[in-house]
């Protein structure tokens, strides 16, 4: 699988977009061990918003459908997805699925000393799969991770 990414790669595909729920994790850490000879070349996304316990992989249940999206719990993600990635910088990192117990405001598009991107390396910050009443809530400076998306999704 790392030689078929590095081929890709070879044949000028340049956007790698995985999740920490892909195996879970395993798909991180082998997107991450395939990309680290070219990571200069290429842009990563990976994605947050589930709720797995870190030993197991396992998602835990006392959620809804398994979702967290607290700030808190984002920061935690992102550090873990970073190693995975073998990276010092995140691309694109976005929340996979709207979590009903977090507002949009408070989640990933949050604002504060308790928000997501304080400290963290992450290029772009931003939300997917959010209806549009949702998405007017989000804050306007994440522009350029929603100018991101429209490319890559056409939304």
């Amino acid at each position: 699988m790392i030689s078929l990414i590095r081929t890709a790669v070879d044949r000028s595909v340049t956007f790698f977009d995985t999740a920490e729920v892909y195996g879970p994790f395993t798909n991180e850490e082998l997107v991450g061990e395939a990309l680290a000879p070219v990571r200069g070349q290429v842009v990563i996304a990976t994605k947050f918003g589930h709720d797995i316990d870190p030993k197991t992989g396992k998602l835990k249940t006392g959620n809804v459908l398994g979702m967290d999206s607290r700030p808190e719990h984002i920061k935690e993600v992102a550090d873990a997805s970073l190693k995975r990635l073998k990276c010092d910088v995140i691309d694109v990192f976005y929340q996979h699925r709207v979590d009903p117990n977090v507002p949009i405001e408070r989640g990933g598009h949050g604002e504060g000393p308790d928000h997501p991107r304080q400290g963290q390396a992450l290029r772009a910050l931003g939300g997917g799969r959010a209806k549009h009443s949702s998405r007017a809530r989000r804050p306007a400076r994440h522009g350029a991770s929603e100018r991101v998306f429209s490319i890559v999704t056409g939304a």
